[in-house]
């Protein structure tokens, strides 16, 4: 049963660490004519959407099955896919690409993931959580060098719906023999601490710069290295 749980919540999130292969396919948008804003709101429309899909993740985890978090995290992928694939635009990348499919989505699964290991491992908790947090961000050492080989035969918007369909296909087959959790039960010893008496504690808020650096900086490096490599003609 562990063993299930284990491979349906990690390789749920791969399927949402698409947004880093986005680097790779950035030359290509902005030879299609695309504005390096328009670009650079597609990226950024993720970690915005993410940052969401956590918080109500983490609300909804409290009340529902992780299971159920897991599925419903796949079918925002879906349905943003769908919708940025049949009608691709500037506009569906940035609403239903990066924000609702990769973004929202992307952070419900994280949820739903992490609480179907600390279910599945109640003694560590905390290395389950990073295991799944680690699942995500290394897929981009598969998908992105995939995606750059993939570009010059299929065109960068049907690479980024290949891999995503591919991605997406393999986090439904892990999904399926998962079996059923129960949904927690909150317990709490007294009234929850507000939001600021939370950022006044040193641990909470070093934590939230360190994480905040590390999402923000990196992945921007990501973004831009294909460029560079591609201007110093260094290849895929």
């Amino acid at each position: 049963m562990r063993a299930r749980v284990a491979v349906g919540a990690l390789l749920l999130q791969p399927a949402f660490g698409l947004v880093f292969a986005w680097g790779a396919v950035v030359p290509h948008a902005l030879r299609d004519g695309w504005s390096p804003l328009l670009v650079g709101a597609v990226f950024s429309a993720t970690p915005f959407g993410y940052g969401m899909g956590t918080i109500l993740g983490g609300r909804l985890g409290d009340r529902l099955p992780p299971q159920r978090l897991c599925w419903a995290s796949l079918g925002l992928l879906a349905a943003g896919f769908v919708v940025t694939f049949t009608w691709p635009s500037g506009a569906t990348f940035v609403a239903c690409y990066g924000f609702a499919a990769l973004g929202v989505g992307g952070g419900v699964a994280l949820a739903g993931g992490v609480a179907a290991l600390g279910q599945a491992f109640p003694a560590h908790r905390g290395s389950a959580a990073g295991a799944a947090t680690a699942t995500y961000a290394a897929s981009a050492v598969v998908q992105i060098p995939i995606v750059s080989a993939v570009v010059p035969a299929l065109g960068w918007k049907a690479a980024l719906a290949a891999v995503g369909g591919a991605a997406a296909l393999v986090a439904t087959a892990a999904l399926v023999p998962m079996p059923s959790l129960p949904a927690p039960g909150v317990r709490r010893a007294g009234p929850a601490p507000s939001v600021g008496a939370l950022f006044r504690r040193p641990l909470v808020w070093t934590a939230f710069l360190a994480v905040f650096a590390a999402s923000t900086f990196g992945p921007s490096a990501a973004v831009n290295v294909r460029a560079a490599a591609a201007t110093r003609r260094l290849g895929a």
